[in-house]
């Protein structure tokens, strides 16, 4: 069975709202059924390490449609039903505004505590800027579900993107400093990331969020924290991929000051797992699970149990950016082994592109892979790297996702993991040049 296909394309690469709506006619007219996103939270230069609520103000688009001008809630009940995470959120921004500093951690000491006494204090001082930021929010939330409309009108599925980890300057974590692993003054002792190990095919990485407290008797609480953001996104999407779900089994604990402290520590696993389904199951959303680790044994069980939908790659089949010598199998280069239940990727925003993988593979291993595939000897990268898409296009999988840039074979890519300063999350697309008249 053909399954249904669709394109990774970050919200950020489209100039306005009327591009978004423009890329929804796309993907119609290319018998499409899915739009993946990436996470829409501020700091959008970090969508992995942001605030983990809410919408960027990168995305306020003061040129929407007169036809899209309508409000589809008020925003009383806007208010009223986002207040939990809202009010602390609009404070948050006014008081980064005031000290001219958006890290908590170097504001006077009383806020940074989250003072009862001081958030009033300040609530009554600076409200109407706090009015402001709640206004955004607003006018952000309303033009996300206007685009949902859309998309549902043109029978496309929206697809969001959930960080496991939160920014350390999140108002989250301002506002739940007990639920993390903080030191003195809200410092990160240890950070995320990925140790180096033996077994690792990943390069050492630092993320910089702080960690979860799982040790700290708070996993409910924790686990509160992501049905409060699972239920704000819930608005707008119909799926939601869970990012690094096996950092609820195993995560990197990780320390750039003293690399003998790097290490991995167990998750609170089955028990935060099987609360995050239920949490999904009340809402009526859908999750998948991005399941790429070295070390996912227990997360595999508890997926194929419970019939959770992962994660797989094809320009991971052979990981040309492993710092280990990889002996692969036969049946690990088969396409074959991607089908089942699982979200299917040509390559993602972690991954180098597909026409840049194609090209990069040592000539032995290309024409095995051509052979276990049976490939043609294609004359060109580019003829193989489409002949490679067609085929992924033909798996009996949950869904095919291909990214932008491997329709167009463009080599962009948009993030390296553990080295911030190779990313580049503005790829733009004018789409009214693909559309069909």
């Amino acid at each position: 069975m053909t399954a249904p296909i669709g394109t990774l394309l970050p919200l950020t690469s489209l100039s306005n709202f009327q591009a978004a709506l423009d890329f929804i006619a796309w993907l119609k007219q290319n018998n499409q059924q899915a739009w993946q996103m990436l996470p829409l939270s501020d700091d959008i230069a970090t969508p992995y390490r942001n605030q983990g609520i809410g919408l960027s103000p990168f995305f306020y688009d003061p040129h929407i449609p007169q036809e899209f001008r309508t409000w589809v809630i008020s925003r009383d009940q806007f208010v009223a039903d986002q207040e939990e995470w809202l009010l602390d959120y609009a404070l948050y921004q006014a008081l980064a505004e005031k000290y001219q500093q958006k890290d908590w951690r170097a504001w006077p000491d009383a806020l940074a505590a989250h003072d009862v006494t001081a958030l009033a204090q300040a609530r009554q001082e600076l409200h109407e800027r706090v009015d402001v930021y709640i206004d955004q929010q607003y006018f952000l939330a309303n033009q996300m579900l206007l685009l949902r409309r859309r998309a549902a009108e043109s029978e496309i599925m929206l697809i969001g993107d959930l960080p496991f980890y939160l920014a350390p300057t999140s108002s989250l974590v301002w506002s739940h400093q007990e639920l993390f692993q903080l030191g003195e003054g809200g410092q990160l002792v240890l950070q995320s990331g990925v140790p180096a190990a033996f077994d690792e095919p990943f390069v050492q990485q630092f993320w910089g969020h702080p960690l979860y407290d799982w040790a700290g008797n708070s996993l409910e609480n924790i686990m509160n924290l992501f049905a409060l953001r699972l239920r704000y996104y819930r608005a707008f999407f119909d799926l939601i991929r869970i990012d690094h779900a096996n950092g609820f089994f195993r995560y990197g604990a990780m320390s750039p000051e003293h690399p003998a402290w790097c290490t991995k520590l167990e998750g609170p696993g089955q028990v935060a797992t099987q609360r995050l389904l239920q949490i999904a199951h009340n809402l009526d959303l859908g999750i998948y699970f991005e399941d790429i680790a070295s070390d996912k044994l227990r997360l595999e069980q508890f997926m194929k149990h419970f019939q959770i939908a992962g994660t797989r790659v094809l320009t991971l089949l052979y990981n040309l950016e492993a710092t280990q010598e990889i002996k692969v199998r036969d049946r690990d280069l088969s396409l074959e082994s991607l089908a089942g239940n699982n979200i299917v990727f040509s390559s993602t925003h972690d991954t180098i592109p597909l026409i840049t993988w194609v090209k990069s593979l040592p000539t032995p291993l290309k024409e095995r892979f051509c052979d276990i595939n049976n490939l043609p000897k294609s004359e060109t990268d580019e003829h193989l790297a489409t002949t490679l898409r067609e085929r992924l296009l033909t798996l009996d999988a949950r869904l095919i996702i291909i990214p932008w840039q491997d329709w167009q074979l463009d080599d962009f890519r948009f993030n390296v993991p553990g080295h911030e300063e190779l990313t580049n999350w503005h790829y733009l697309v004018d789409i009214k040049k693909y559309l069909k008249k």
